[in-house]
């Protein structure tokens, strides 16, 4: 009787190590899953659409030509869905490129600024509409400070003989973020498009010199042509405006960028009620929008 109790108990401690295993195994599985479904290619989410209260977008090639004004066919767009939405821009860029390339076409046909907010800066620096002032303002921020510019020049002389891009300078945007320009910003579309397509020259330059920069800093390939160094990615950045819009916040984020697959949208991936669209470019963007009620 004895033994036969021993027997049938390690029978059951078996069945439930078993169980635990097959449970263990599932969640991990549902894990993996749930992280893919976040990013979609090209497509819009599987979900009600007209539930949905907050569009997020990058900027260059996604809302924008690269470094140059919006269109006024994507403004009348995003007009449109400001109806009963709030939209979201969360771009590398600081305020003053945003004024200049996306607020002077979108003043021609949106009344409805209160509704479409800056995140500048991987959105350390969130602007929005003051109807007093009649001014976009400054509203909140994520304090840090880089690292005086000197600092960067001297790495951006080693990234400039690595990528055999002579006229690499680097740019400050805020204090918390800037970037290394790879190639002139007056350079055509196909220069840009060709320099580093899939950003593997970029990467495997910031591999190269990773060790030069303190250990806290994201330094990322940035739209085609950039490499960004910022205290704050645009997870960070994300979070930062999900905090600040946490009272008109219900259900899923769509966020739209051309930047996935290891440029400086990934990271907007680990957050669970943001549903990430990946596009080519900022027509696709525009053919996606058309299809949301």
């Amino acid at each position: 009787m004895f033994h036969a109790d021993i027997i049938g108990k390690n029978k059951n401690s078996q069945a439930k190590i078993r169980l635990d295993y097959f449970y263990f195994y599932h969640k991990i599985l549902e894990i993996i899953f749930n992280h893919f479904i976040m990013l979609y290619r090209g497509k819009l989410p599987d979900v009600n659409l007209e539930n949905i209260r907050i569009l997020a977008f990058d900027k260059d090639d996604t809302i924008t030509p690269p470094n140059k004004p919006m269109e006024s066919s994507m403004a009348e767009e995003i007009k449109r869905l400001t109806l009963n939405r709030y939209i979201l821009i969360l771009t590398a860029r600081d305020i003053g490129t945003c004024r200049e390339q996306i607020l002077e076409t979108m003043e021609q046909v949106c009344e409805r600024k209160d509704r479409v907010i800056f995140a500048c800066c991987n959105g350390s620096q969130i602007y929005a509409f003051d109807n007093q002032q009649q001014e976009y303002l400054l509203k909140s921020s994520l304090k840090w400070q880089l690292k005086p510019k000197e600092f960067f020049d001297e790495i951006g002389k080693r990234f400039a003989q690595e990528l055999n891009a002579p006229d690499l300078y680097f740019e400050q945007r805020s204090e918390t973020m800037g970037t290394f320009v790879c190639i002139s910003r007056e350079s055509s579309d196909e220069e840009r498009k060709n320099f580093d397509p899939n950003g593997d020259r970029r990467r495997a330059a910031i591999q190269k010199f990773r060790n030069l920069f303190p250990n806290e800093y994201e330094v990322i390939p940035g739209g085609k042509t950039s490499i960004d160094v910022s205290l704050y990615d645009k997870e960070a950045g994300m979070r930062h405006l999900l905090e600040y819009f946490q009272d008109q916040i219900c259900g899923d984020v769509v966020f739209f960028g051309d930047g996935f697959d290891g440029g400086n949208d990934t990271p907007v991936e680990n957050i669970p009620n943001v549903l990430s669209v990946k596009v080519e470019n900022y027509q696709q963007t525009q053919e996606l929008l058309k299809q949301i009620p």
